[in-house]
C-alpha cells in the first residue's frame, strides 16, 4: 500500500528508535558526530577555561568573605567604644552617687584585658604585652583606657573618667565586671 508516494517500511523505518550498530568495514557507529581535527584540539583548553574562571571565582569570593569578616569585627569593635561612652554619659548626667554596671556591654572577642589607668602600678596588669604598651605612655590623661589582645591601633583610648592607679578586668568570662560612679563632678571606675 502506496500512501501518496510514501511506503509502509520507510513510516516504519521513521518510527524506530535508532539503533547503535557497529560497522566493521566502515569502522563507525552511526549517529555518532564526527568531529574534525581543531575541534578535538580545542576541547582541553576550553576545559583548561573552565577551570581558571572556577578557581578565579573561588578566589576572590573567599577574599570577599574575609574582608566581610574583618569588617565585622571593626564594626564591633567601634560599637564597643561607642557603648562604653554612652555608659560614661549616662553615669554622667545621673544624680550625684549613682552607679552603673558594665556587665551587660558586649565585649569583642580579640580584647582579653580592659584596664582603666589614672597612674602607673607594677604588677596589677595580667597581660605582659599590655603593661609593656601602657608603661610607654607618658601622659594618661591623652589615653586613659586600654585593651589587651588586639592591634597597636586599637589599644588606647580615652574616656572622661577618674581612676586612681589601675584597674584591670580579664574579659575571659565576656563580661566587664566594672562599676562607673558619679561622684559628683566626675565619673570614677571601680
Amino acid at each position: 500500500v502506496e500512501m501518496s508516494g510514501i511506503t509502509r517500511e520507510v513510516i516504519q523505518s521513521i518510527h524506530k528508535p535508532l539503533e547503535k550498530v557497529y560497522h566493521p568495514k566502515k569502522n563507525i557507529i552511526p549517529n555518532k558526530v564526527k568531529m574534525k581535527k581543531g575541534q578535538l584540539m580545542g576541547q582541553p583548553i576550553m576545559y583548561l577555561f573552565y577551570a581558571m574562571v572556577g578557581a578565579m571565582i573561588l578566589f576572590f569570593g573567599i577574599k570577599v568573605i574575609i574582608g566581610l569578616q574583618e569588617t565585622g569585627e571593626d564594626v564591633e569593635y567601634a560599637s564597643f567604644i561607642s557603648d562604653l561612652r554612652k555608659s560614661v554619659e549616662t553615669v554622667y548626667s545621673d544624680a550625684s552617687g549613682s552607679t552603673y554596671g558594665l556587665e551587660k556591654i558586649t565585649i569583642p572577642g580579640e580584647i582579653n584585658e580592659i584596664c582603666f589607668v589614672g597612674d602607673y602600678e607594677e604588677g596589677v596588669v595580667s597581660d605582659p604585652e599590655l603593661d609593656t604598651r601602657i608603661q610607654l605612655i607618658d601622659d594618661y590623661s591623652e589615653s586613659n583606657l586600654f585593651f589587651g589582645g588586639v592591634d597597636l591601633d586599637k589599644h588606647k583610648h580615652k574616656l572622661d573618667v577618674v581612676v586612681s592607679g589601675i584597674i584591670c578586668d580579664s574579659t575571659r568570662d565576656r563580661k566587664l565586671n566594672l562599676i562607673l560612679e558619679n561622684m559628683g563632678t566626675y565619673v570614677a571606675v571601680k
